[in-house]
């Protein structure tokens, strides 16, 4: 089967499984013609769009109460003629249905064919074709906003400008070249400052992307102190649940355990991780040097603080750690709650907690959120890529525009230029650039 083709395809647009309703499509020359050997009443293809309420209809037999979305050719998803089917919810009605429609004729759709024929009928650019994927697997309002935003056209309004740049760079060095074929001419500046803000916009652009799959990830959050401090009890808190085996035997945790969680909306990865204390034991010894390692690793550490001696050697591994610019948050537990008689809370650069009331949970929890919004840059706007393609095709032009920035020779820097306008037409699926420059 091929996506080239125009034949009329199915498929379940919602997730299989017991549901209140199912929706599924159909596209493709002839649909309705098809659609209407199972329906109690014919539907006549409309002028642009319509409603239809039909009984479903094989071998005599009713399978579902169906309500109809009809639209006509440039009307609808894929600008194909196309109906949108909605039934019950039912497995069977579900599986009944798949074998009805490969009866009468329709092909099932293959993996994002519906898009593919959108963009193939100019119904949506490569770049909004992309962003369809991106809203659907949104886990955030902010990416929710961001795949909308890009839908509307946002992303292609800003490569468009990006061309522009280029073609303006592209256009003085071609100037330049009748000038002179050795040396810039005098009257016309190195576009040093424009290639400059070039370069900020599309590093922006990248950075965004990375912070966006980051958000995808979640934020890897390590739970790291001496042995016996409290660690799995504020893990299993944090969880809601007794992930870690909690136990006043010291070095009961012998390696790292990590579950996803939610805080504040945000997905995170969270580690309770093995003590270090001195040991003979290889394996817990191992799992010490994975708990130092997963706390270098990690996007946010909080550490149980403590005054004792045997605490020196976990101090110098913090501290060696945000030196390096690691956020890192400090918690006092059980051992040190008789400094601290009142209600748990905060105190200065640390949060007193007890796991066993929740005092000082509160605080905590506000100060995780307020890190990991800084981490995740979740008050910053602008916009969004949406697929690791458009994040690759731009780190290419990014190192064209810094070659072109350590100015070689002008006739490099014009062919440097063409090569960055030539990736930014593959970017947005556009014609051919070498037209563009006047």
């Amino acid at each position: 089967m091929s996506y080239l083709n125009d034949d009329p395809i199915y498929a379940l647009c919602t997730v299989y499984g017991v549901s209140a309703i199912a929706v599924y499509r159909v596209s493709g020359k002839g649909s309705i013609r098809l659609l209407n050997k199972i329906l109690d009443r014919k539907i006549v293809v409309p002028e642009n769009k319509c409603l239809a309420f039909r009984k479903l209809v094989c071998d005599g037999k009713h399978i579902d109460d169906a309500l109809l979305s009809v639209f006509a050719k440039g009307h609808g998803y894929t600008k194909e003629e196309c109906v949108e089917i909605s039934i019950h919810g039912s497995v069977s009605i579900i599986g009944t249905l798949d074998r009805v429609f490969g009866r009468i004729g329709f092909r099932k759709a293959l993996r994002g064919e519906f898009t593919y024929r959108a963009l193939r009928n100019g119904a949506l650019t490569v770049l909004q074709a992309e962003s369809v994927l991106a809203l659907i697997n949104s886990r955030s309002e902010n990416q929710q906003r961001q795949a909308l935003e890009s839908m509307a056209g946002a992303l292609d309004e800003a490569f468009s400008q990006i061309r522009e740049h280029l073609v303006s760079i592209a256009s003085g060095f071609e100037l330049q070249l009748d000038y002179s074929e050795d040396e810039y001419d005098e009257h016309i500046s190195f576009p040093e400052n424009e290639i400059s803000e070039l370069i900020g916009s599309i590093a922006s652009l990248i950075s965004g992307y990375e912070m966006s799959k980051k958000r995808e990830e979640g934020v890897g959050i390590v739970i790291f102190g001496k042995t016996n401090e409290g660690k799995s009890s504020l893990f299993n808190f944090l969880l809601k649940d007794d992930r870690s085996i909690v136990s006043p035997i010291r070095g009961t945790t012998r390696d790292y355990v990590g579950e996803e969680a939610t805080i504040c909306g945000q997905k995170v990865m969270l580690y309770d991780t093995a003590g270090l204390n001195e040991t003979d034991d290889a394996i817990e010894s191992e799992g010490i040097r994975r708990s130092v390692r997963k706390a270098e690793e990690a996007d946010l550490i909080i550490y149980f603080a403590s005054d004792d001696e045997d605490n020196a050697q976990y101090d110098r591994i913090i501290r060696r750690l945000e030196a390096d610019g690691k956020p890192v948050i400090r918690v006092r537990g059980k051992s040190d709650l008789r400094i601290k008689r009142a209600a748990a809370g905060s105190n200065g650069d640390e949060i007193f907690i007890s796991c066993k009331t929740g005092d000082g949970i509160d605080a905590l929890v506000a100060e995780i959120s307020k890190r990991i919004k800084g981490i995740l840059r979740l008050d910053e706007g602008g916009m969004l890529l949406t697929s690791a393609r458009q994040e690759n095709i731009l780190r290419r032009i990014l190192q064209t525009l810094k070659k072109i920035k350590s100015k070689p020779p002008i006739e490099i820097c014009a062919i440097l230029v063409s090569e960055a306008l030539q990736d930014l037409s593959e970017l947005v699926s556009g014609s051919s650039s070498s037209g563009e420059i006047a």
